[in-house]
């Protein structure tokens, strides 16, 4: 009898953990069917006794749906559950919010991937100067989700905590928008080198490193304006107010130095600052208030990046993928896209094919496109390796049958 008793509690213990998990991805399946968007990892087990549940899980609603589940799950089997409801208790499962801190992306572009490991997929990435939320810690990893929801894995050095707010305060957008590539921007203020950059900003980032401005500003960082050339106090489009309407804590002057002649000075959410080409940054706008200008924009931005190689998971013109390039080229206009090709299909309103225009978009299987006109339009291919454009009309040299034939919708993400 002695001598089956161990096996009997393994096979309970089995039997257990088989039903608990079981009633782990139900849960899943319920409150977090989508791995890309949502967090939802709970590990099931048996201690003195007990189930303990340990991980992170989206929200409270979603912890007690899982206590819950658990607990029928365990009903009959003789081992209780360690709950996260009552007194004295010893439960490991958190909620995004109990671990979640906002973050800043201090690289051109910071692979976020699959796994906390530099051999994981890279599933998009995080461009210099966006904010991404930054939860658990893994080996030097922090699991993130970044501005368009999507969560992965991005090496801590790779981000800063917030050091300047570069939103506009009615809304909470940001006020500009780098919306052409800048190599070698002219830095402001004195601060380290350290991997061929410069910053005005002090701090460390999480492995101690100090925030600095990367060589070169991918499109769509967001950022705000500080001054004008031929301007001696703030940007034309800088809306703050009065010197004496101005908040001590959001005004953070980008410097006392005037900017070149074509040049315009602004500061990043690293808290860095630089000088960068008047052309390269927009003052955002209510995109709705005139969409078809909008959607020239976007195609024209699109359109910027034609050459630039294919890569699985890009965003920058070092390279991109084709999702990637619709969501960059409409957030230099301060409209949010969702990261993927499916997610991005279910924005907008459908389009006829006669009524297309530029800056709607053409969906494929797993696939999207920018339309520049009527007739032509922009991706980034994987076949082809590169960014380029392909036609809609026959005649023309840049028609490709199987492209036309596999559209499975037209889209218009402004919704007019």
């Amino acid at each position: 009898m002695t001598e089956r008793e161990p096996d009997d509690r393994r096979r309970k213990r089995e039997l257990l953990l088989g039903r608990v998990r079981t009633a782990i991805e139900r849960t899943r399946a319920v409150r977090a069917p989508d791995d890309r968007v949502a967090v939802f990892d709970p590990v099931a087990t048996v201690e003195d006794g007990r189930v303990v549940l340990s991980g992170v899980v989206p929200d409270d609603a979603t912890r007690r749906d899982l206590e819950r589940s658990v607990s029928r799950a365990c009903a009959g089997v003789g081992i209780e559950v360690e709950s996260e409801v009552g007194d004295g208790i010893r439960s490991r499962l958190r909620t995004v919010s109990a671990v979640a801190e906002p973050r800043t992306a201090a690289t051109v572009a910071a692979p976020v991937r699959s796994t906390p490991d530099p051999d994981g997929e890279q599933v998009t990435q995080a461009t210099y100067g966006t904010t991404v939320t930054a939860m658990d810690r893994r080996r030097g990893w922090r699991r993130v989700r970044t501005a368009d929801g999507y969560v992965g894995w991005v090496r801590g050095d790779a981000l800063v905590p917030p050091a300047s707010t570069v939103a506009d305060r009615t809304d909470g957008r940001a006020a500009a928008v780098v919306t052409n590539r800048v190599a070698d921007p002219r830095w402001i203020g004195e601060g380290e080198r350290c991997e061929g950059v410069r910053s005005e900003r002090e701090g460390p980032t999480e492995c101690g490193v100090d925030a600095t401005l990367p060589d070169r500003i991918p499109r769509g960082t967001p950022c705000r304006i500080g001054r004008r050339a031929g301007n001696d106090d703030r940007g034309p489009d800088d809306d703050r107010g009065s010197e004496d309407e101005r908040d001590p804590d959001d005004e953070r002057r980008v410097g006392d130095e005037h900017p070149s002649e074509g040049g315009v000075l602004v500061r990043f959410a690293t808290g860095a600052a630089a000088e960068l080409p008047d052309s390269s940054v927009t003052a955002l706008v209510d995109a709705q208030s005139d969409p078809a200008a909008a959607g020239r924009a976007v195609a024209e931005i699109a359109r910027e990046f034609l050459g630039t190689p294919y890569e699985w998971g890009g965003m920058t013109g070092s390279g991109i993928d084709c999702s990637g390039l619709t969501l960059v080229s409409y957030a230099c206009l301060g409209v949010d896209l969702p990261r993927d090709t499916d997610q991005q299909e279910r924005v907008g309103v459908d389009v006829d094919r006669d009524a297309l225009r530029a800056g709607d978009l053409l969906f494929f299987p797993g696939h999207v496109a920018v339309a520049t006109d009527g007739s032509t339009y922009v991706h980034a291919h994987g076949d082809t390796g590169a960014v380029t454009t392909n036609s809609l009309d026959p005649a023309d040299e840049r028609y490709h049958a199987d492209l036309d034939d596999a559209i499975s919708s037209l889209k218009r993400p402004l919704g007019r």
